[in-house]
C-alpha cells in the first residue's frame, strides 16, 4: 500500500472492524452495521480476502443479522410497514418454490443448504431484500441517512479510482477483450461494473440537483465525472445505453440540460470518445461480417430460450437452472435478465419481478415529491438509478448481484423510513395547527422534526 508494506494487514483490519461492528450493532447502535455493510457491498475482491478468517465469507450476513437482532433488542420490534413488504414476501416464497421446481426439472439435490449451488444463489439473492428491511429498521433519522449516502459515495470513489488506476497502465489506443476488467466488483464482471458505475453516476447527478451550496454540488459533479470515465472504459455497450436512460430520466424530471447533453453525445460521440470506445461501439454490427460474435451468441441464446419458454410458459424450468443445462456451447446465461426470468420462473416469476421494480420506482417517486431538498435529491437519484437498472438488465443479469444492487436496496429502505419520518412530522398539524417548516439544507444540521424518532421507538436516534 503506497510502498509502506501495510497492504497485507488490510484484510485483517477489515475483519476485526466487521466483528467489532457486529458487537456494536447488537448491544449499542444497530445503524453501525449498515454503515459498514454499504461500504463493503461493491468491494467483492476485498471481501474475497476475508475468506481466510472464520466466517470471513459471510461478513455481509453477519452484519445483517447483527443489525436485525440489535433492532429487536433496542426497539422491541423489527417490523416496519413499507410499500415493498408484501411483494418482497411473495417474491421470496415464489422464488423458493421455483427452486424446488428446478430440483425436479434437473433431477438435482434438494435445495436445503448452502452447499447446493442453486440454494446458495437464492440465498445471496434474498440478502438484498434483507438489506432493505434492515435499512428501514435501523436507519431512523435524516442525519443517519446522510451518513449512509456519504459512505456509499466514498465506496463508489474507491471502486472508480482503483479501476481507472488499473486501466491507465494498459494500452487503450485500440479495443480488445483482454483490456476489460471487472475492477473491485470481481465476480460481477466488467458488465456488472458498468451497470454499477452507470447507476451510481446517475444517482449522484440526481442528488446534486437539489444542492444549493457551491462546494457540495461541485464535489458531486466531480465524483459523477469520475464515474463516467470509469463507465467509459468498461467497454460495456449495455452500460452506455443504461447511462443514457438515466440521463434522460434526469432531464425529463428536473434538468433539461441533460436532454441536451444526451442529444449532443449521440451526435458527436464519433468525434469526442476515445478510439477504443468507438471501436467497441462500432463492432456490434458490420456490413461485411454482420453481427459480431458476442451479439451473435446472444441471438442464439434468445432463440434457444424461446423454445424453453414455449415448453414451460407458466412456471418455467425452475430458479437458477439455465446455467446447468449447457444448451448453447459453454454459455450459462441468457444475457437478458427478463428472458432468464421467463425461462426459469415463467410468466408468474417475471410478473412478480416487474411489479417489484414498479414499486421500487413508485417508492422513489414518493420520496422525490417531498419538500425536504435532501429527500428530493435522493428520490430523484433513485428514479434515475431505477431507470438505469431496468435498461441494463436487458443486456444480462444485473439484478442478482449484491455488488451491483446492494446499495440500491439499502437506499430504498432509507426511502421507506424517510416517508415515515415525513408522515410523523406532519401529524401534529392536524391538532396543533400548522406543521413546522422542514427546510433543513440537504446535508444540514441533525436537529429538527425529521431527525426525531418515529413514535414507538425506544431510543433517540444518534447521528
Amino acid at each position: 500500500m503506497f510502498g509502506t508494506g501495510l497492504g497485507a494487514y488490510i484484510p485483517i483490519a477489515i475483519y476485526v472492524c466487521v466483528l467489532s461492528t457486529c458487537l456494536i450493532s447488537l448491544f449499542w447502535r444497530p445503524e453501525f452495521g449498515i454503515y459498514v455493510a454499504v461500504g463493503l457491498l461493491p468491494l467483492e475482491t476485498t471481501r474475497e480476502h476475508l475468506r481466510a478468517y472464520p466466517l470471513g465469507e459471510h461478513v455481509i450476513y453477519l452484519l445483517l443479522i447483527s443489525v436485525l437482532v440489535g433492532c429487536l433488542f433496542h426497539y422491541g420490534s423489527i417490523h416496519v410497514r413499507t410499500p415493498l413488504n408484501k411483494i418482497i414476501f411473495i417474491f421470496a416464497i415464489v422464488s423458493y418454490a421455483s427452486l424446488w421446481r428446478g430440483a425436479f426439472y434437473l433431477s438435482a439435490n434438494a435445495p436445503l443448504w448452502s452447499n447446493d449451488p442453486r440454494f446458495s444463489a437464492w440465498k445471496d439473492l434474498m440478502a438484498m431484500p434483507l438489506l432493505f428491511l434492515a435499512s428501514a429498521y435501523a436507519i431512523r433519522s435524516k442525519r443517519q441517512m446522510q451518513i449512509v449516502v456519504l459512505i456509499i459515495l466514498i465506496s463508489f470513489l474507491a471502486v472508480d479510482q482503483l479501476f481507472i488506476r488499473n486501466m491507465l497502465v494498459r494500452n487503450l489506443s485500440h479495443f480488445d477483450e483482454s483490456k476489460r476488467d471487472p475492477g473491485a466488483l470481481g465476480y460481477a464482471g466488467s458488465n456488472g461494473l458498468a451497470a454499477y458505475a452507470a447507476q451510481l453516476t446517475c444517482f449522484i447527478l440526481g442528488l446534486a440537483a437539489f444542492e444549493n451550496k457551491i462546494l457540495r454540488p461541485l464535489a458531486l459533479y466531480a465524483l459523477a465525472a469520475v464515474g463516467a470515465v470509469a463507465l467509459m472504459y468498461t467497454f460495456s455497450r449495455g452500460g452506455y445505453i443504461g447511462f443514457l436512460a438515466g440521463m434522460l430520466t434526469l432531464g425529463v424530471l428536473k434538468k433539461r440540460v441533460y436532454l441536451v447533453a444526451v442529444v449532443m453525445l449521440l451526435l458527436t460521440w464519433g468525434l469526442i470518445l476515445p478510439a477504443s470506445v468507438q471501436e467497441r461501439i462500432n463492432m456490434t454490427y458490420s456490413k461485411d461480417a454482420g453481427l459480431e460474435s458476442s451479439a451473435h451468441s446472444r441471438m442464439e441464446l434468445w432463440q434457444d430460450a424461446g423454445q424453453l419458454i414455449l415448453d414451460n410458459p407458466v412456471f418455467g424450468t425452475g430458479f437458477a437452472t439455465y446455467r446447468f443445462m449447457g444448451r448453447v456451447g459453454d454459455l450459462r446465461d441468457t444475457h437478458n435478465f427478463y428472458v432468464k426470468m421467463l425461462v426459469e420462473t415463467g410468466i408468474i416469476g417475471l410478473v412478480i419481478v416487474l411489479v417489484l421494480m414498479a414499486k421500487m420506482t413508485w417508492l422513489s417517486r414518493s420520496l422525490y415529491r417531498q419538500e425536504d431538498p435532501f429527500f428530493k435529491g435522493v428520490g430523484l437519484g433513485l428514479l434515475a438509478l431505477c431507470a438505469v437498472m431496468v435498461v441494463v438488465n436487458l443486456f444480462g443479469d444485473r439484478w442478482t448481484y449484491i455488488e451491483i444492487n446492494g446499495v440500491l436496496w439499502v437506499m430504498l429502505g432509507m426511502a421507506a423510513r424517510a416517508l415515515l419520518l415525513v408522515r410523523e412530522a406532519e401529524k401534529p398539524s392536524a391538532v396543533q395547527g400548522p406543521a413546522p417548516l422542514i427546510a433543513a439544507p440537504a446535508w444540514g444540521r441533525s436537529g429538527g422534526a425529521l431527525n426525531r424518532p418515529v413514535p414507538g421507538s425506544l431510543r433517540t436516534p444518534r447521528a
